[in-house]
């Protein structure tokens, strides 16, 4: 019995190892290059008075237009505005990112009610980048639409 055990696991360890080397040696063989090119979304939120003080979490999320989410929601960090989402392309359609109250429940004096989104919609190309900005107010869009203009 104990010759039986020890067999097996020396199987079980060498099959391991096996799967472990050979997919090491695939990704090994490719090329930096030559690596499937993904479509990327980044996302850059312009904060605002409610988003510095909300004291519950915040998610940046890309949906497509029936608010499925394409990837993983990023949780929001005060401080970081820039968020990178990739996904596998070319995609015709549209896609929206947005910052969200996160699920949880706490009572709405704790939390202001934040929904910010931005929407496009067209052919989305592996390679390219697309960008996203969320504003927490028309006031900001202005503002940042003027300094384009004066330089």
């Amino acid at each position: 019995m104990k010759k039986i055990i020890i067999l097996s696991f020396v199987t079980a360890m060498v099959i391991f190892l096996g799967m472990n080397l050979s997919s090491s040696a695939r990704l090994a063989n490719i090329p930096n290059g030559d690596a499937p090119s993904l479509i990327h979304y980044e996302v850059k939120i312009h904060p605002d008075w409610k988003i510095l003080h909300s004291s519950c979490p915040l998610m940046v999320a890309i949906t497509d237009g029936q608010r499925n989410v394409t990837g993983q929601p990023q949780l929001y960090h005060y401080g970081t505005n820039t968020y990178h989402f990739y996904e596998m392309g070319p995609f015709s359609g549209t896609r929206i990112a947005e910052l969200i109250n996160g699920e949880v429940d706490q009572h709405t004096n704790v939390c202001y009610e934040i929904s910010l989104m931005n929407l496009k919609a067209g052919t989305f190309n592996n390679g390219q980048t697309y960008m996203f900005d969320l504003f927490g107010s028309a006031k900001d869009i202005f503002t940042l639409d003027n300094s384009a203009v004066k330089e």
